[in-house]
């Protein structure tokens, strides 16, 4: 069965992502990838290292460090990035100051970011610490892999069939039925 488009929201801590995916400290890792979200990071030697001092991944000016956000499965509709700025870092999307935890609607499959400064320096840092996008997944072709286990009916309570869910969209697939409580079948007592 089909699916109509979904709206997903997905984010991740980087620290998290670095534990799930065995990054060390002091090295340059070039993308985090959440879903149908891919995050690469570009520039020179130092943009995409990631530091167990902050557990960020860090962009850099000096580098011209920039980061794209693709999805591979539709629109994305907003991204939010966390960071702490380091020499007066900051994320530039298309020339404008993009402050950490700001929700930026984009109704695109792409968005790139850059590494600007809100002062005189020239070396600033953009350190991520957090990821959030929401994003649209089109029409696409259900599976019935996350099963939604039911129940037994007792002659106490009711039962539920077997359910399955869309591990893609989250659509419920196959909807879960009430069993009704089984009747009480009496016997006549023996001396056991």
């Amino acid at each position: 069965s089909f699916c109509i488009a979904a709206k997903i929201s997905s984010n991740v801590n980087i620290l998290d992502y670095a534990n799930a995916n065995g990054w060390v400290n002091d090295k340059q890792y070039k993308e985090v990838v959440i879903g149908d979200i891919k995050v690469t990071a570009t520039g020179g030697g130092n943009t995409g290292k990631y530091y167990t001092s902050g557990n960020d991944w860090r962009l850099y000016q000096t580098d011209d460090g920039i980061i794209v956000i693709n999805s591979t499965s539709g629109n994305i509709v907003s991204i939010k990035l966390t960071y702490a700025s380091s020499n007066n870092g900051i994320l530039d999307l298309n020339g404008s100051d993009v402050e950490s935890g700001t929700v930026i609607d984009v109704n695109s499959n792409s968005i790139t970011f850059s590494v600007g400064n809100t002062g005189s320096a020239t070396n600033g840092q953009a350190r991520i610490t957090a990821i959030e996008v929401v994003y649209i997944i089109e029409n696409h072709e259900c599976n019935q892999k996350e099963e939604i286990k039911g129940k037994d009916a007792t002659c106490t309570e009711d039962g539920l069939t077997d359910g399955a869910k869309c591990d893609v969209c989250g659509t419920i697939t196959k909807e879960q039925e009430t069993i009704s409580k089984l009747d009480h079948n009496w016997k006549d007592a023996t001396c056991q």
